[in-house]
């Protein structure tokens, strides 16, 4: 299992939450599987929520939910990647020259 702990000028902001940190299990080429805990705050009441056994899941994404105000959104786990990727670079994926 790897974690993903952002620095704060790189954590992702979904539009609805925040993402703090991220726990993940990959797959045998390495793209997160699942997402197995995640703490991230509502940017509409400002709760942080964390979570691990209440984590709803759909293919390719995790469906964040609000602890407090109930706001929910699908996040796609290709999203969290990136911020891994700029976590640990400096620049999202999408900003790196082609190999």
């Amino acid at each position: 299992m790897n974690q993903v702990r952002l620095r704060d000028q790189l954590m992702p902001d979904t539009g609805l939450f925040y993402v703090f940190s991220v726990d993940y299990a990959t797959d045998a080429r390495g793209c997160i599987d699942r997402v197995t805990s995640i703490a991230f705050r509502c940017n509409q009441c400002h709760h942080v929520s964390r979570t691990e056994t209440e984590l709803k899941r759909m293919t390719g994404g995790t469906l964040l939910t609000c602890g407090k105000c109930g706001s929910h959104q699908a996040v796609s786990n290709a999203r969290l990647v990136d911020c891994e990727h700029a976590a640990l670079t400096g620049q999202p994926a999408a900003a790196m020259p082609p190999r």
